[in-house]
């Protein structure tokens, strides 16, 4: 983990891609990682620190975006799976082969798929840029329990209604903090995705923030922590470990 201050050139790379560093900028703080399949900043807590620049939130696909249809054909099986007797949630994986040069889309197979949630098993947890499960009828929106469990370096995204007018939100999750992003960031057509039954493509619940919608999430504040307690704590060590950064060794 590395420490740095943002004042309007590159960043380095980051040291690892097992890792990720902070970054103080004039609107906040910041941290980023990558790995194989993408380099990603997050804002994980909102400020002012005057006389810094100030930093924009980024994802970027090593291999490019997934095409639309991967989305279209997750959609279609999660609306089947809505329409059962018992409507169950289902998870959906990703994952870019390497070896064709293109993404693939996985239906891991589930220990446990209930109305309100959803339990897997993945053998192989190699190569996974997306992580989709469905909300069958319910609106599409990350639980308590999605955000204690999708604590990795990728693409986290809910699908909910379904049955009747399909949303998707999307983030992506730097090792326990997540920020919000649109479809187009990851999906590559999926604003034409319309199902041959008729249905209609996802709404990206990102682009409507702000518009009155009650599931969605404002990208200003996602993420953004509450300074109490150890939280604080933690906060201001990683700013004075940023700060220490761009001060040189033996000055006080």
């Amino acid at each position: 983990m590395d420490y740095h201050v943002y004042t309007g050139e590159s960043l380095p790379p980051v040291a690892s891609l097992a890792g990720y560093d902070y970054v103080l900028a004039g609107n906040g703080l910041f941290k980023r990682a990558q790995n194989a399949l993408l380099s990603a900043t997050i804002r994980t807590a909102a400020f002012k620190a005057p006389l810094l620049p100030t930093l924009e939130e980024s994802l970027s696909l090593t291999h490019g975006r997934v095409p639309g249809r991967l989305m279209g054909l997750a959609l279609k099986e999660s609306r089947e799976m809505a329409e059962e007797m018992s409507p169950r949630e289902t998870l959906f994986l990703i994952r870019y082969d390497p070896e064709a040069q293109t993404y693939t889309l996985e239906h891991p197979e589930t220990e446990v798929g209930t109305f309100a949630g959803v339990e897997y098993r993945v053998e192989d947890p190699t190569n996974i840029l997306v992580d989709l499960h469905s909300h069958h009828n319910m609106a599409a929106w990350f639980s308590e329990t999605d955000d204690r469990d999708e604590q990795g370096l990728r693409v986290y995204g809910v699908l909910g209604r379904v049955g009747t007018r399909p949303e998707l939100a999307l983030r992506v999750g730097i090792y326990g903090h997540h920020g919000a992003i649109r479809a187009e960031d990851v999906f590559d057509g999926v604003t034409s995705l319309v199902e041959e039954d008729g249905g209609s493509e996802p709404r990206d619940l990102k682009e409507e923030a702000g518009k009155g919608d009650p599931t969605s999430r404002d990208p200003d504040t996602e993420g953004t922590l509450v300074l109490t307690g150890k939280t604080a704590q933690g906060l201001f060590e990683q700013l004075r470990r940023c700060w220490e950064a761009l001060t040189p060794r033996g000055r006080r």
